[in-house]
């Protein structure tokens, strides 16, 4: 079994991809409308928050609200609990192939396309004119683009965070779906499903802890990143008053599942000195 990541252009075919390889490969295929119908009343997420955070970059006043940053959070919980049942997967989207870097068992693919392509298409399927079409076009892969950034601080457009990088420009969908074929194969026959497993569940405890700490304790710490290994956990991010690194570190070892905690939160002085 394999999780499958699709980033992609708008335009550029990638969820009729997507949704084709689902049905070949008998996979769960995560997108916006399973998205719809299952994110919405999970802990407390509305589907008012699923259209204004999904795959959107946070604007100027939204940087400085927790709330993209929550449902981000929420969304990534809402994954890892369902493909730990069903690791054979695809996630269109979503920042994929980044909060699932480095885990056995998943292929990171992107669908790009040229821009004057793929304006051709979007005005050929919703009939709008070329000027509303480039307008889309350019809008949602500056949201996606600028989600990668704020979220993952990585490229959306770099191909080496990817494995397999497709332009259908002059590519049908039925002679993609036969591209990735071969290579879906050859990198299921690898048999990735302990170790994938393993991992999911592992992200899964960390995002657990980090939603405990972040929405439940309400301890104020920025840029949280955990990490967890077996029974250890490894947290990162920083902290305007010191005696909350202790706090931290004593609610992260008293957690279920956790033994061993490796407390790198630093204290950042926010106010200069006086001279």
């Amino acid at each position: 079994m394999a999780i499958i990541t699709i980033a992609r252009q708008e335009g550029s075919l990638s969820k009729e991809i997507a949704k084709g390889l689902a049905e070949k490969f008998h996979s769960l295929f995560i997108s916006r409308e399973l998205i719809d119908k299952e994110l919405a009343g999970y802990c407390g997420i509305t589907q008012k928050s699923i259209s204004k955070f999904d795959e959107k970059k946070p604007g100027l006043l939204a940087s400085f609200s927790n709330q993209h940053d929550k449902y981000n959070n929420y969304f990534k919980l809402y994954f890892f609990e369902k493909v730990i049942q069903e690791p054979n997967c695809i996630l269109l989207g979503r920042g994929g192939a980044f909060f699932l870097r480095n885990v056995p068992g998943v292929l990171k693919i992107r669908i790009i396309g040229s821009e004057n392509v793929r304006v051709a298409r979007i005005m050929d399927r919703y009939h709008m004119d070329e000027k509303d079409a480039r307008k889309i076009v350019n809008q949602r892969d500056d949201e996606r683009a600028g989600y990668t950034r704020f979220f993952y601080n990585m490229s959306w457009d770099d191909p080496s965070s990817y494995d397999i990088v497709i332009n259908t420009d002059s590519l049908s969908s039925d002679i993609v779906y036969n591209m990735v074929e071969g290579a879906i194969k050859v990198f299921e026959q690898q048999d990735y499903t302990d170790r994938l497993v393993t991992r999911l569940k592992e992200l899964y405890l960390a995002q657990k802890i980090a939603i405990y700490l972040l929405y439940e304790e309400k301890v104020p710490v920025h840029f949280l990143d955990i990490d967890v290994r077996g029974t250890t956990a490894t947290i990162m991010g920083t902290v305007e008053v010191k005696g909350l690194i202790d706090q931290i570190g004593e609610l992260v070892s008293g957690y279920e599942g956790i033994e061993k905690v490796d407390n790198k939160v630093v204290f950042v002085n926010t106010y200069p000195p006086i001279a």
